[in-house]
């Protein structure tokens, strides 16, 4: 890597240009920092969510540098990277808090390595609005949340197919998803019931919370047919930028609200959980808006 520069500056550089027309730039920028027999290996070892929130930036470094990028991820967690072709992983055997030892993994191979990982990563600070800008920033690439797309380049499209053909009932489709593991959603039962009185008759509601998918981002099918989405801080809340399905986004401020995702453009709304129950009246007016009714 020259000594003159380094990923850190790419968030300076982002600061003094106009990100859309430079666009091209950035990718050429990102080329010039490393020699070319040099490759960031980045460290994320989970979750899911956390690692699609994080494949825009790693795609962004692949394309920039015309190669794979090596990511040193959980063995629990490493399948969704079979949906894309730019990312290398590399198996981690261990806890998922043991971020440090993660980090000497990947340094033992690679003379520059980005952590990207939260949990167990002592070294964070809460300076941001929230944590999903908190993982981008560790890459320099904070500035380019509304620019980088999420991608999977290799999906199988005949298992999608075969689970959007469980789901089709010849009416509109509305997924909700309410399982997280980092962010427990409070208000799962009072949701549900409340989309299947209102809306059941008129849209196909599908819990995400049922369906089993051979990989997770096969669900991208039915993103891709849904009219909405309403999911709270999980996995499928983050793939459903990869379909850019309009979305209702429930986010936690519990400890506090940086440790909730960061609205993305194709929200519609972004309601905290304990306002969830409260806006019922405010999510009829978005599904009837996305229904085209009245």
């Amino acid at each position: 890597m020259n000594n003159s520069d380094s990923p850190d500056c790419i968030s300076e550089i982002l600061l003094s240009q106009n990100t859309k027309s430079k666009y091209n730039f950035l990718y050429e920028h990102v080329a010039t920092i490393f020699e070319e027999d040099e490759t960031p290996c980045f460290v994320q070892l989970g979750r899911y969510g956390d690692l699609l929130n994080i494949l825009p930036v790693l795609r962004f470094f692949s394309v920039s540098l015309g190669k794979k990028i090596p990511c040193v991820v959980h063995e629990r967690f490493s399948e969704i990277f079979e949906g894309v072709s730019y990312v290398m992983p590399i198996s981690f055997e261990g806890e998922l808090v043991e971020c440090e030892r993660a980090v000497q993994m990947a340094k033992s191979d690679y003379r520059h390595v980005i952590c990207t990982q939260m949990y167990g990563n002592a070294s964070i600070t809460e300076n941001l609005p929230s944590f999903s800008l908190t993982m981008w920033q560790q890459a320099g690439c904070q500035h380019l949340w509304h620019y980088l797309p999420l991608i999977f380049d290799r999906r199988d499209l005949s298992r999608e197919a075969h689970l959007v053909s469980e789901f089709s009932r010849n009416k509109p489709i509305v997924l909700v998803a309410t399982n997280g593991v980092s962010s427990p959603f409070p208000c799962t039962n009072e949701l549900k019931h409340y989309l299947n009185v209102h809306w059941g008759g008129l849209c196909s509601i599908v819990d995400l919370d049922t369906v089993k998918a051979h990989r997770l981002y096969d669900i991208l099918g039915l993103m891709d047919r849904a009219a909405l989405l309403l999911a709270t801080d999980s996995a499928l809340l983050h793939l459903g930028y990869g379909a850019h399905v309009p979305t209702i986004g429930f986010t936690t401020s519990v400890p506090s609200p940086w440790h909730g995702a960061m609205p993305r453009r194709h929200w519609v709304a972004n309601c905290r959980y304990e306002h969830v129950t409260a806006s019922f009246g405010l999510f009829d007016a978005i599904i009837e808006q996305r229904l085209k009714i009245g």
